[in-house]
């Protein structure tokens, strides 16, 4: 049987029940009605280096009309990583495409648990601050995660990049040159527009957020929220990020904050996510994440809600399973369980029949990309993606980015819901 390994990527989309249907961890799952993920028909992206224009909308659910930019605020003379598309019915969320779901290797009736590989930076300056004040560790940083992206590619690995702003302005700062000293390693595009637009990487935006009122959150030296973090990913790389929401709490934010939409702190933007992964309870940090796998939609953040299904819910949740410590003493201090155990474990139970097969079971591995750099991570990651390929072969565990598994849970599951304990 199949297991999906999570890696970072998710697409979203309204149900078309007349009326929500819950189901708790524990209950007997009732039909819902599907979504339809979209392809597009794509033509060449344009790479000449010129201005991207803001586009209005662009941070708003169709129908609504987002605020002006700033047009005080410079703007990068980066190319625009935007994918044309003939078909208008393909574009969600002010421009960015959905895509179709990944090759189901073991065929219609097999159950693969969907795995995520995704990776994090930080707002934190103690950790990533050289990165945009450093040309040189930014070199360092930049061809660290070109060699990455290229690994995964090897090895069908699809990846979601989740960044917070301090990576951002550092490419603002130095990719430029950058680019300009070694065109031939991205294939003479910026970095971002090669990982998307050439290596399929999904652009997602991650924010420990600076929430004001109350200052929630880490706010670093600028108040960024989710919706500055997602303008800023466009402005800066001219590409439309994914409507994921890499990581928040109940401390942060309530799910009606993401359905009502939100505003940016410091951008004049509108950001209407579908889609999280990374819930870390009622208090925040990791120690409280939720470790379930499956894909289902939050009736609310509240410990009460959250395992329920609420199919008119606003928000796809995406269980991350156990994806700490990995390649972190600390993280692994925290989890029950070792990521690459979780995911070789599930697999086995799918293939032994004693998980239920015909549901929707997810899993992700994620790394830090500071220490990708620092710990020289490269061949950790590849020792861990050979222990995954025959399973990936055999079809038992299929990778797709966060975006990705949604729409397999919609064109492979009819977005019926799972919600699956692996401990307990």
């Amino acid at each position: 049987m199949v297991a999906f390994v999570v890696l970072a990527a998710c697409a979203g989309g309204d149900d078309d029940a007349a009326t929500p249907d819950r189901v708790d961890a524990a209950g007997t799952t009732t039909t819902i009605a599907a979504t339809n993920a979209t392809t597009a028909d794509t033509s060449p992206t344009d790479t000449s280096p010129t201005e991207t224009a803001p586009t209005a909308g662009r941070f708003d659910r169709p129908g609504s009309t987002a605020p002006d930019r700033d047009p005080a605020r410079p703007r990068p003379t980066l190319p625009a990583t935007t994918t044309p598309v003939d078909d208008p019915a393909t574009v969600a969320d002010g421009g960015w495409v959905a895509p179709p779901p990944p090759d189901r290797v073991g065929g219609a009736d097999s159950t693969p648990v969907l795995v995520t590989v995704f990776s994090h930076n930080e707002r934190t300056r103690m950790r990533f601050d050289r990165f945009r004040t450093d040309p040189a560790a930014y070199a360092e940083w930049r061809q660290a995660m070109i060699d990455v992206v290229r690994l995964f590619a090897r090895y069908g690995v699809r990846y979601s990049w989740q960044t917070d702003f301090v990576i951002l302005e550092a490419i603002q700062n130095f990719e430029a040159k950058a680019l300009a000293d070694d065109p031939t390693a991205t294939d003479g595009l910026p970095i971002v527009t090669w990982m998307a637009d050439e290596m399929g990487v999904s652009i997602e935006p991650h924010a420990h957020e600076c929430i004001t009122p109350p200052a929630v959150g880490d706010c670093g030296d600028q108040p960024y929220n989710y919706a500055d973090v997602a303008a800023l990913i466009e402005e800066v790389t001219g590409h439309v990020p994914a409507p994921v929401i890499g990581g928040t709490s109940a401390a942060e934010r309530t799910i009606d904050d993401f359905a009502e939409c939100l505003e940016g702190n410091v951008f004049d933007a509108v950001w209407c996510p579908s889609v999280l992964i990374g819930f870390a309870g009622a208090e925040g940090g990791h120690a409280t994440d939720d470790n379930h796998s499956g894909v289902w939609r939050p009736s609310g953040f509240a410990d009460a809600d959250f395992l329920v299904h609420d199919s008119d819910g606003a928000l796809v949740n995406i269980g991350r399973g156990y994806s700490l410590g990995l390649f972190s003493t600390d993280g692994l201090a925290i989890s029950q369980v070792h990521p690459l155990d979780f995911v070789t474990g599930l697999a086995d139970r799918l293939e032994r029949g004693e998980a239920e097969r015909g549901k929707v079971y997810t899993a992700t591995l994620n790394f830090n990309e500071d220490a990708l750099v620092d710990d020289d991570l490269y061949d950790d990651i590849e020792a861990v993606l050979e222990v995954l390929a025959p399973l990936a072969a055999d079809g038992r565990i299929v990778y797709a980015n966060f975006p990705e598994t949604v729409a397999a849970w919609d064109a492979w599951y009819g977005s019926e819901p799972n919600i699956y304990a692996y401990l307990g």
